[in-house]
C-alpha cells in the first residue's frame, strides 16, 4: 500500500468523483480508476459505490478514510519535523480541541509566537475530549484542548483560565424565549440540537461512576462504605450494580438507603446491608478483616487526623484489598496563579483544601496507587464556606477531584 495511492484514494473520497479528484491531483482519470481498482484488489474489500457522476464510500472505504488521514498526517507531521532541522525556528504544530474558550487564549499566544516566529505553521483539529486523546495518543497532535471532566492522568498539562458558558438559542416566538432566564425545566421534553462534546460529556460522566460502582460491588467478600453525608458516596453506585452485595455503612441513616434504593428501584428488603457509626480514626474491625473499602468522601471529610484515617483503612483491610478513595483539592499549580494575598489568606484559613493525601496514602502502608481524575468544580459555583471565602477574595477556586485506587499488597 503506497502513500502515493492512499492519497489518490483520499482525494477521490474529498471531491465525490474521478473526475474531479483527477482535475485536482492532474492525472488522468483512467490512472486514478486502475489506483483504486489495485487498492480494492489489495485490500479484498469494496471501497466505493460508484454512480453514473458519483462515487460514495462503503462502510469499509469510511474506515480506510479515517486510517489514511492518520497515516498521512503522520508523515506530512514527520517531513516537516525532519525539514526544520536546520537552525531555523520553524515548522508545523499540531493542536487539538473543542468548543470552548479556552481556544481563543491559544490563538493569541500562537498569533504573538508566530509574529517572533513566522516560519512556524499551525494547524487545527476540531474534536471532543475522545477524539483528542486518541490523535494525541497516536502522536498526530501536539497539544490538545480537553474540557473537563477528562482523564489527563496520563499527559502533562496546565490549567487554562478559561470558563465556558453555555447558552439556548431559539425563534423570538418560542416559549422559553418570553423568559429572562431559562431553566432546565423549561427544555423538558423539547427537541434539542446539542453539541456531541455535550452529550458524551454527560454520558461519560454517568458512566465513570457506574464503572467505579460495578469494580466495588464485584468483591465478592465485605465492604466498607465510608461515605459523607446524605449524597451516598459511591453507595448508590454499588447497590445499582448488585444490589445483594454485602455493604457496611458509615455515616448514613437507614432513611437516607432507602430513599436512594427507591430512587433505584430496587427491592427494599437487602439482609446484607449494615449501619455502623463509628470514629474512621479508630474503626472498630479486626486486622486484615474487610475486602474493599470505597471512601465516596469521609476519609477527606473526617474531624480527626486524616493519616491516621488512612492507617486504619490500611490496617482492616486484608491483604490484596483496595481502598478507594475520592477526593478533591485545589492543586498547586492553581494556587500559584492566585494573587499573593490570596493565597496568604487562603493558606492560613483553609490550609485544608490544599492537602492531596497522597503522601499520607503512602505512609499509610499503600505502596500501590492509581489515580485518575474524575472531574473538578469551581468555588464561583458552589455554597460552600470556601466558596464564600473565595468569593471575598475576588478568586474563582478550581477543585480538581480524583479517584484513587490504593491497594494493599500481599
Amino acid at each position: 500500500m503506497e502513500l502515493r495511492v492512499l492519497r489518490y484514494f483520499l482525494a477521490i473520497a474529498r471531491e465525490g468523483s474521478i473526475t474531479n479528484a483527477a482535475a485536482f491531483l492532474h492525472v488522468t482519470q483512467p490512472t486514478l480508476s486502475r489506483q483504486i481498482k489495485d487498492l480494492e484488489s489489495e485490500l479484498g474489500k469494496r471501497l466505493f459505490i460508484r454512480g453514473s457522476h458519483s462515487m460514495t464510500l462503503t462502510a469499509e472505504g469510511m474506515l480506510l478514510r479515517k486510517r489514511a488521514e492518520e497515516i498521512i498526517s503522520m508523515v506530512d507531521k514527520t517531513e516537516s519535523e525532519f525539514s526544520s532541522m536546520e537552525g531555523v525556528v520553524g515548522g508545523d504544530i499540531y493542536i487539538g480541541g473543542g468548543e470552548t474558550r479556552a481556544v481563543r487564549l491559544v490563538a493569541e499566544v500562537a498569533g504573538e509566537i508566530r509574529e517572533d516566529y513566522p516560519g512556524i505553521r499551525y494547524h487545527l483539529f476540531s474534536g471532543n475530549s475522545e477524539d483528542v486523546t486518541e490523535r494525541l495518543d497516536k502522536g498526530l497532535l501536539d497539544f490538545g484542548i480537553l474540557i473537563e471532566p477528562a482523564d489527563i492522568s496520563k499527559y502533562d498539562y496546565i490549567g487554562i483560565p478559561a470558563k465556558d458558558t453555555w447558552g439556548v438559542i431559539m425563534r423570538k416566538d418560542s416559549p422559553p424565549a418570553q423568559k429572562k432566564a431559562v431553566a432546565r425545566e423549561d427544555l423538558i421534553g423539547v427537541p434539542l440540537l446539542l453539541s456531541r462534546q455535550a452529550i458524551l460529556a454527560e454520558r461519560g460522566d454517568n458512566a465513570y461512576m457506574d464503572g467505579v460502582g460495578k469494580q466495588i460491588a464485584s468483591c465478592d467478600g465485605i465492604i466498607l462504605e465510608i461515605v459523607a453525608g446524605p449524597g451516598g458516596g459511591y453507595m448508590p453506585y454499588i447497590l445499582k450494580a448488585n444490589p445483594d452485595a454485602t455493604v457496611i455503612i458509615s455515616d448514613l441513616s437507614p432513611t437516607v438507603v432507602r430513599e436512594w434504593k427507591l430512587f433505584l428501584d430496587k427491592s427494599l428488603d437487602s439482609p446484607n446491608i449494615y449501619y455502623a457509626a463509628f470514629d474512621f480514626c479508630n474503626m472498630p474491625f479486626k486486622d486484615n478483616s474487610i475486602d474493599i473499602i470505597s471512601d465516596g468522601g469521609g476519609i477527606g471529610n473526617c474531624e480527626g487526623v486524616k493519616a491516621k484515617a488512612l492507617k486504619e483503612a490500611f490496617r482492616v483491610l486484608k491483604p490484596g484489598g483496595k481502598l478507594i478513595t475520592s477526593t478533591g483539592f485545589v492543586n498547586k499549580e492553581t494556587l500559584a496563579a492566585l494573587p499573593e494575598e490570596a493565597q496568604k489568606v487562603l493558606t492560613q484559613k483553609r490550609p485544608d483544601v490544599f492537602e492531596d493525601l497522597y503522601e499520607d496514602t503512602v505512609l499509610a502502608g499503600f505502596s500501590k496507587i492509581d489515580s485518575v481524575i474524575s472531574g473538578c468544580w469551581y468555588t464561583d459555583d458552589d455554597e460552600s464556606t470556601i466558596a464564600d471565602l473565595a468569593r471575598s477574595l475576588g478568586v474563582n477556586l478550581k477543585f480538581t477531584s480524583y479517584t484513587r485506587y490504593c491497594t494493599k499488597e500481599q
